[in-house]
């Protein structure tokens, strides 16, 4: 660590804050809010990278007044969602029932506007003149995505230490249809491997990925776990009681988050437990058009299938503790936070055998091929049919297990990694 002077460094803004957010958001979001209570710190939000006069330079704030004036979801997004969800049902109906096919877009549009010209006018506040600092005047820049601005900048123009932080390789190694854009992807990860002093990596199997498509990399990287809310989800009391087997299953709908080879694992999972009733619950965003409906009507043959959208933070732990097992059989992770929450709250967990997720799941999870729905189903069923007393010995083992995965270690590997690179510089320097 670094006990001398204070480190000055600027965290950019862009990946801190989003309506839903996803799990590369709330990491950010965690981790700086983290960083604000370690010592010999002084943490600026920066936004807006310009050249002025040939050097580069950023607006900026005090980062925990920026985090306050910005929370994870801003009021006015939770505000609106009721009336939006009424009115865009309103719109799809009216819109339907003329023949418009594949309303959905047109109708969001639509409520978006009635809703925002019912809501009443408030006066404008005066205008807070922005505030600059030039990159040479901190002593590093740390920004949590590859589309980050800063990248697009020579290196030359930083004058002080960048750590950039690299997720995952998925638009390199999952076909995501329709929005897949592998080469925006390769162009962009491309730039922060060049020009980070650091690239922090959420796990080992994300290092390899990064140093196998990005060689520039090598010697300039280093692993840095990620966490989660384990008191949040830890299980407390008993268990919500209902009729047969309930499976939860968390992620956007997504090519690789695989909730179609569970759909397709249905089949298999009821013919194990004839007789009696299985609920699947999808617990993630949907999408217009649906790319799962044809499967989700095959497998209610089978099951009950529940699709609960977005669910708040509030709501998440509830209705994981209220099901039998967790299952993520996705194609491709770079860390796999879901896994940890489902430890914490107790459930018997299933995830995939391929990238991070053995990683991060270790001895605790039963493991399956992603791209075969039998196998997939097998391994759900073990779950299902654990014997009380071997469930409470593995789930009690995985929260032990799940624990040591913190917020408040990925903000000390983090404070680790930026008195490192800061102190290298001082001494190249001197």
């Amino acid at each position: 660590m670094n006990h001398g002077r204070e480190i000055t460094v600027g965290i950019t803004t862009g990946g801190l804050h989003e309506t839903h957010p996803r799990g590369v958001v709330r990491a950010a979001r965690a981790v700086a809010e983290r960083l604000l209570s370690r010592p010999g710190l002084r943490l600026l939000a920066i936004s807006e990278p310009a050249f002025d006069s040939g050097e580069l330079v950023c607006e900026y704030r005090e980062l925990g007044a920026w985090l306050n004036a910005n929370p994870l979801r801003r009021a006015e997004h939770t505000v609106e969602a009721t009336p939006l969800r009424r009115a865009l049902g309103v719109g799809r109906r009216v819109l339907s029932a003329v023949g418009l096919k594949r309303p959905g877009k047109l109708a969001y549009r639509i409520a978006r506007g009635a809703v925002r010209l019912a809501k009443p006018a408030l006066p404008p506040e005066p205008p807070t003149p922005p505030e600059f600092v030039s990159l040479r005047d901190l002593d590093a820049v740390l920004s949590f995505e590859c589309y980050d601005p800063i990248w697009q900048w020579p290196l030359e123009s930083y004058g002080c230490r960048a750590v950039g932080v690299f997720h995952d390789a998925i638009p390199l190694r999952v076909n995501e249809g329709v929005e897949w854009r592998p080469e925006e992807y390769l162009r962009a990860a491309g730039l922060m491997a060049l020009r980070a002093s650091v690239v922090c990596c959420d796990s080992q199997s994300t290092r390899d990925d990064l140093e196998s498509f990005f060689p520039v990399a090598r010697g300039r990287t280093r692993v840095v776990h990620l966490g989660h809310d384990a008191e949040r989800f830890r299980a407390t009391g008993a268990r919500a009681k209902h009729a047969g087997k309930r499976i939860a299953m968390i992620g956007d709908i997504e090519a690789r988050k695989n909730q179609a080879g569970v759909l397709r694992a249905c089949r298999h999972i009821a013919m194990t437990h004839p007789g009696e009733p299985v609920t699947l619950v999808l617990i993630g965003r949907p999408r217009t058009p649906d790319p799962l409906a044809f499967l989700a009507r095959e497998a209610a043959e089978y099951v009950r299938v529940e699709r609960t959208g977005y669910i708040s933070d509030d709501e998440l732990p509830r209705l994981l503790r209220g099901c039998d097992c967790f299952v993520y059989p996705s194609l491709w992770e770079g860390f796999g936070i879901p896994v940890l929450e489902a430890m914490s709250a107790g459930l018997p967990v299933v995830c995939s055998d391929v990238s991070s997720l053995p990683e991060v799941a270790g001895p605790h999870a039963a493991y399956c091929d992603p791209y075969d729905p039998t196998s997939i189903a097998s391994a759900i069923n073990r779950a299902l049919v654990m014997p009380d007393a071997e469930r409470d010995a593995r789930t009690s083992a995985a929260q032990e297990w799940a624990s040591r995965f913190t917020w408040d270690a990925t903000a000390d590997q983090f404070h680790q990694v930026l008195s490192e690179v800061t102190t290298s510089a001082k001494r190249k320097a001197a």
